[in-house]
């Protein structure tokens, strides 16, 4: 290879003045760094001053504060669980009625206020110290039902006698089942009517006493039931006079039963009009005629 010296010389002058520069300016070049770096160091310094200034005093301050707010209790479960607990059941008492020689029909009503849960109880009615048979009944939510003890044997007029309820069981309302919602969904599978009602005295010229509250009985749902129960009710004005309780039995989706009867070993006086309240519990499925059935 052959030697280029004007490359050489170009390459040596080039080196030499930047080693000119480098050594005159190296001292100015290493306070500059110096001054460059205790700026950034300045600055990291200063912003980690900053952070810990403002953890202590300013939004750190604020966190720690929305934190200890956060771990209160906002909802009150206790107050929760109060509101939504069931209320107390409404019971209105009636004077015992006369019924068959020396026996009386007591009679008495229950309300549930509450809108998503059923109760379910024992009841009897005490009179004289005693106790009647006890009785079991439910109360579907916002329903009122009607307790009765029927052919009570007393010497005397029980006049309003006291009703002992056992312990009440709460069952309340699965939504998910009653959709869209309860009253609706109730609706559908109570629609049983009485209509046409009449009270018939008994016959003077039958020798047994039989008194009759006669009615029509449609079922005006989808479902087919193995048995209804009935109170029917009897009164004078607002005066409550008899009462008494019956089931008819495989009641078909749709039907219509007539000349349905209740009856009473006893005339009873002065009856203005005759109630008739259905007792279905619709939450029992075992009360349902299933297609499998029919």
């Amino acid at each position: 290879m052959s030697f280029e010296a004007s490359r050489e010389s170009q390459f040596s002058e080039k080196g030499f003045k930047w080693s000119v520069w480098w050594t005159s300016n190296k001292l100015l070049l290493k306070k500059a760094f110096a001054v460059l770096l205790g700026l950034v160091g300045f600055s990291l310094l200063g912003y980690g001053v900053y952070g810990f200034a403002d953890y202590y005093f300013l939004s750190g301050k604020i966190e720690r504060l929305n934190l200890a707010e956060q771990s209160l209790p906002y909802i009150d479960y206790a107050f929760h669980r109060r509101a939504h607990e069931p209320q107390s059941l409404i019971f209105e008492k009636y004077a015992a009625v006369p019924g068959t020689s020396g026996s009386y029909d007591m009679a008495a009503t229950v309300t549930n206020t509450n809108p998503e849960w059923v109760a379910r109880f024992s009841y009897s009615f005490r009179h004289a110290g005693e106790d009647t048979r006890e009785n079991e009944v439910f109360v579907l939510p916002g329903d009122t039902v009607w307790l009765d003890a029927l052919n009570v044997k007393s010497n005397v007029n029980p006049g309003v006698p006291e009703i002992v309820t056992g312990p009440i069981s709460w069952q309340r309302v699965d939504f998910h089942d009653t959709r869209p919602d309860y009253e609706s969904w109730a609706r559908q599978r109570l629609s049983i009517v009485a209509s046409e009602a009449e009270y018939l005295p008994s016959d003077p010229n039958n020798p047994l006493t039989t008194s009759r509250a006669r009615f029509r009985l449609d079922n005006n749902t989808a479902f087919g039931y193995h048995d209804v129960g009935l109170s029917v009710v009897l009164w004078s004005g607002t005066r409550l006079v008899g009462i008494s309780r019956m089931v008819v039995s495989d009641v078909a989706a749709g039907e219509r039963r007539k000349d349905v009867e209740a009856i009473w070993f006893h005339d009873v006086q002065g009856v203005t009009s005759v109630q008739v309240d259905p007792i279905i519990d619709i939450f029992d499925e075992r009360v349902y005629i299933t297609p499998e059935q029919l």
